[in-house]
């Protein structure tokens, strides 16, 4: 909310009447029973008459003048003078501007309001690195000049001092008048926890559009949803202590239908995001996109045939290697063998013994 202009206020003149209604500035000079011109010195320093046309006014206190034939059962006069002159000490300056104390008493450029007043309190709140800027003063100076109270605090608030509660609580009653200062500091602040709060809104805008891609490329979520603005698409910013203004955002918006999307250094993540109940309805988990099938690459063109070279010499021929036979199975198969041979003697002596009986006895002895 942009704060308008407040004209600086006109204090008391110093010949104001209400001046005159003061006691403590009514000095009792010469009193007389007769009008004169009030002479040098009626006057106390400070005081002075202030009323040329009427110099005097009847003293009735004092009753008429007596034993004057001249003037018998005249009323006797007073000359009028009025203070000049005001007290500019810090104290008495402070209470001037704050309205402790009587305008009537005061400096005819000192009263709440006027520029005199404003700048001096500026003055107050700014020495010595800001350090009277919480006082009591300090912010009473927002009543006179809401303009000049504005100032003062994007004075103060930039950098680390946006962190501190007096601007946090500035910048959120001033929607804009923080952002750019929020801007430049939190640039460069992704990922830092110390700036995690204050910064959730004001993040480079490339943070927050990779929030809506990515939600926008996982979920199925209606386009009218997906706004990037820090406010719509970020729920740490929609609960941050400095934000911009939601009522921008549509009724239903990222920011309110995911819960803890987070942002570090590396950028947005939208994994094992939580889902708000009011939005359950409404977007959906994209399915996982089917996988596409390479296409061939083209043959290569056949490069130029090597030229031969010597051929080399034959190597010699590897000898077969031993089968790896563990200690029981090789007598086994001893045996076997060994089976094997005996049982074919056997047959074949068989044989041969049975040819020789067919053979006739007289043949076998030619």
């Amino acid at each position: 909310m942009e704060t308008k202009a407040v004209p600086p206020k006109q204090c008391l003149n110093i010949n104001d009447p209400l001046r005159k209604q003061v006691p403590d500035n009514v000095r009792l000079s010469n009193i007389r029973c007769y009008e004169s011109d009030l002479s040098v010195g009626d006057c106390p320093d400070g005081f002075k008459n202030l009323d040329v046309s009427n110099p005097y006014k009847q003293d009735s206190a004092g009753g008429p003048c007596w034993g004057d034939t001249a003037f018998a059962n005249k009323w006797r006069y007073q000359g009028l003078c009025y203070r000049t002159t005001y007290p500019t000490d810090q104290i008495t300056l402070m209470n001037c501007c704050l309205g402790d104390k009587p305008e009537t008493e005061c400096d005819p450029s000192y009263c709440p309001g006027s520029s005199s007043c404003n700048s001096f309190l500026q003055r107050f709140c700014t020495q010595n690195n800001f350090q009277n800027l919480t006082s009591p003063q300090c912010t009473r100076i927002k009543l006179f000049d809401p303009q000049r109270y504005n100032e003062i605090m994007k004075q103060y608030c930039v950098g680390d001092n946006l962190l501190t509660s007096t601007c946090i609580d500035y910048c959120n009653a001033n929607k804009n008048a923080c952002t750019d200062e929020l801007k430049k500091l939190c640039s460069t602040k992704q990922g830092i926890s110390k700036y995690s709060d204050i910064c959730s809104c004001y993040f480079n805008p490339a943070v927050y559009n990779e929030i809506a891609d990515k939600i926008s490329k996982e979920w199925d979520i209606p386009p009218e949803y997906v706004d990037p603005r820090p406010q719509c698409v970020y729920n740490a910013c929609k609960l941050s202590s400095i934000r911009p203004d939601e009522s921008v955002c549509k009724d239903v918006n990222i920011a309110k239908c995911f819960q803890n999307v987070n942002i570090d250094a590396s950028g947005a993540d939208i994994s094992n995001v939580k889902i708000d109940q009011s939005c359950e309805n409404l977007i959906y988990k994209r399915p996982p996109a089917p996988s596409t099938p390479s296409t061939p690459g083209t043959p290569s063109t056949p490069g130029t045939p090597s030229t031969p070279g010597t051929p080399s010499a034959p190597s010699a021929p590897s000898t077969p290697s031993t089968p790896n036979i563990d200690e029981n199975n090789f007598w086994l198969w001893t045996f076997l063998v060994f089976c094997g041979i005996v049982i074919i003697y056997i047959i074949c002596s068989s044989l041969v013994w049975s040819l020789i009986k067919k053979v006739p006895k007289k043949t076998r002895g030619t």
